[in-house]
């Protein structure tokens, strides 16, 4: 298998298997001044994707890609705005989890940093010494540099792998 590029720059070729698909890179708009996308299918969606009223990307799909729009064509306008969302909903809660994730794994770094044992550590944040254990195991392992997101990355990589 190989891949080929049709348009754009690519930043990270992903691994290609057996599945034959497209990656699109769809910009967010953060301000209405960005330079539209001399790719018509990518400029249609990122506004499908972007923040804009629902009637502003309905108007905007009209007459800058002249769609017409039907009832079918608008419900499925809404299901896609509607997908993003959900999906920028779902980001917005793994980032949530992943910074909970590594303040503990900040808070265990400074106590192990003044040799606090497992226990004492678990005592301290007011968690269970199982939860702590390999978060502790894994800084350890890091020691002197303890730096929290490869930690994450370290336990992230060992749940995959139990």
């Amino acid at each position: 298998m190989k891949s080929s590029l049709i348009y754009g720059k690519i930043k990270k070729i992903p691994q290609i298997d057996k599945l034959n698909g497209a990656l699109i890179n769809v910009r967010t708009r953060a301000t209405k001044n960005k330079k539209q996308s001399k790719n018509k299918l990518i400029g249609m969606l990122e506004e499908l994707f972007s923040k804009s009223e629902f009637i502003e990307k309905k108007r905007i799909l009209e007459e800058d890609y002249g769609l017409k729009m039907s009832m079918e064509l608008e419900g499925r306008m809404s299901e896609m705005c509607n997908v993003s969302d959900y999906w920028e909903e779902v980001a917005t809660e793994e980032g949530k989890e992943i910074g909970e994730r590594q303040k503990i794994i900040s808070q265990v770094v400074k106590k192990l940093q003044k040799d606090k044992s497992v226990a004492e550590i678990a005592d301290d944040l007011e968690e269970k010494e199982e939860v702590i254990a390999p978060i502790y195991e894994a800084a350890l392992s890091m020691k002197p540099d303890y730096d929290v997101e490869k930690i994450y990355e370290l336990l992230e990589k060992n749940k995959k792998l139990a």
